[in-house]
């Protein structure tokens, strides 16, 4: 009898303790890079533009980062259960944050982030997240989107170029590897994919809207050569350790 009591005294401090964490607690925590900007609304304050072309608006900046057009990267907690008197951007929650260095453009670090979050979808196969990037996929159903990656594993990004950029659309191309298992290619097994693209800017963010597979005279055809052109540009070979 002592036993059963014991063990329902500590189901009761479980069930207590899980109850205790905010409901934004569960969230996807959101990993970003961006700019501070002052915001002429309210007497003023402090948000982010990220790169992904969304506005924040952080209920906790740190004081050292409060100056118009700081690079930054960060981490947050998206607090969708919060709501302040400014309908300027979304509501977040600062958990870690950073200067960002680099002489990387605005249009670089756009076009970085989302094809990074492209072929993270590809990765993980997931359709949803591919069309929250990429309005090319909208019409797209599940077994076309299998189709389409066929056997390609481990999609990276490796290269990005912009040709030319405003505060609605960017243009360039990019460098993107993706591996047959069991192929004997001349390429280390990794297939090497050039695609020109179009990004527009939308109401909710930067969005992949037109693409081709047209090749770019004068890049390498290997992918050692792949890398050291990658390499000597960001110092690394694969875009998504860039930054987190």
């Amino acid at each position: 009898m002592k036993i059963k009591s014991t063990g329902l005294y500590l189901l009761v401090i479980l069930l207590l303790i899980v109850a205790a964490v905010p409901a934004w607690a569960a969230d996807t925590q959101l990993q970003q890079t961006g700019r501070v900007v002052h915001v002429e609304l309210a007497g003023g304050f402090y948000g982010i533009l990220g790169d992904d072309g969304v506005k924040y608006q952080p209920t906790n900046l740190p004081q050292q980062y409060r100056k118009e057009g700081t690079l930054i990267k960060f981490i947050a907690w998206p607090r969708e259960d919060m709501f302040t008197s400014v309908m300027w951007g979304k509501v977040i929650e600062i958990k870690t944050m950073e200067n960002l260095n680099g002489s990387l453009s605005d249009a670089e670090r756009t076009a970085i982030y989302l094809f990074d979050r492209r072929l993270e979808a590809f990765n993980q196969k997931d359709l949803a997240k591919l069309q929250g990037v990429d309005m090319q996929s909208k019409g797209l159903l599940p077994q076309q989107f299998m189709d389409w990656l066929g056997n390609y594993t481990n999609f990276t990004l490796r290269y990005v170029n912009i040709g030319s950029a405003d505060s609605t659309t960017i243009t360039g191309f990019c460098i993107y590897t993706r591996e047959l298992p069991g192929s004997m290619d001349l390429r280390d097994g990794d297939n090497i994919a050039t695609m020109q693209f179009t990004l527009s800017r939308k109401r909710d963010g930067w969005k992949l809207t037109d693409s081709s597979a047209a090749g770019v005279d004068g890049l390498p055809q290997t992918l050692s050569g792949v890398k050291e052109l990658a390499r000597q540009k960001y110092g690394t070979d694969n875009l998504s350790t860039l930054w987190f």
